[in-house]
């Protein structure tokens, strides 16, 4: 392509760009996501003297032989049992059991799980966007939405949170996390300065819970996506966007 030609490919399709509504960081809906949760990594207290465990995993609405199902999480699993086997939802489960034994003096406290991925390259700048939206169902527990921003400090860790009311316990509802609301935080504190986060090149999200409560959890996610300020003013009124 010529350089005037390429001018005018950048003049006409880049505002196009900008103007994006959303984008997709993680979309757990369709069976083609599998392939993703290989990029998902999950650690509890267990190497701090903890007994917290904890999965994250796909969950599929329609019905799976169970030699495909082996193959797309890529686990060899007993051949004994059902050939089908049913899952409830698309939508990635963030699972687990949270305890608070401490079996190490030199730890002041445990409880807690989390599970975390990088974001391929061609989402980390979401500078055009204004704040998250995510799509979940879960057991009326406080979770916890954690950004890593490529940062100077090495410990920067913007949070957000996520928490329904009973009404909305084990239901499917969208939330809106602006980027100026996150807390910044560093090693399990927030930090006494607050800088707001630089959205320009995120290196990764992920999920935790530290509730301090003991016994079983369990979040599940549709999608993750950037959004612009008019699609998080939708999600504040509880509408979905068109």
């Amino acid at each position: 392509m010529g350089s005037s030609r390429w001018a005018q490919w950048v003049s006409a399709v880049g505002p196009r760009l900008t103007r994006l509504k959303r984008t997709d960081l993680f979309d757990f809906s369709s069976r083609s996501s599998v392939e993703m949760f290989e990029d998902w990594h999950v650690w509890t207290d267990k190497g701090y003297g903890g007994k917290s465990t904890a999965t994250f995993q796909p969950k599929f609405t329609s019905l799976v032989s169970d030699k495909e199902w082996k193959a797309s999480l890529k686990e060899s699993k007993s051949s004994e049992g059902k050939d089908v086997t049913t899952m409830e939802s698309n939508a990635a489960v963030f699972s687990g059991t949270l305890s608070t034994v401490n079996t190490r003096a030199d730890v002041a406290r445990t409880g807690f799980a989390a599970a975390r991925a990088h974001l391929p390259w061609y989402v980390q700048d979401v500078s055009d966007f204004e704040g998250l939206s995510i799509r979940f169902k879960s057991d009326g527990r406080r979770y916890n939405i954690n950004i890593t921003p490529e940062s100077f400090f090495s410990d920067d860790l913007y949070q957000g949170f996520l928490l329904v009311g009973p009404e909305h316990k084990d239901k499917w509802v969208t939330a809106s996390l602006p980027f100026e609301n996150l807390l910044l935080t560093g090693n399990g504190r927030i930090k006494e300065y607050q800088r707001a986060l630089d959205h320009s090149e995120l290196r990764s999200i992920g999920v935790s819970i530290a509730d301090n409560e003991e016994g079983d959890f369990k979040l599940e996610i549709e999608w993750i996506r950037a959004v612009g300020g008019e699609e998080l003013e939708h999600y504040r009124r509880g509408r979905s966007p068109s």
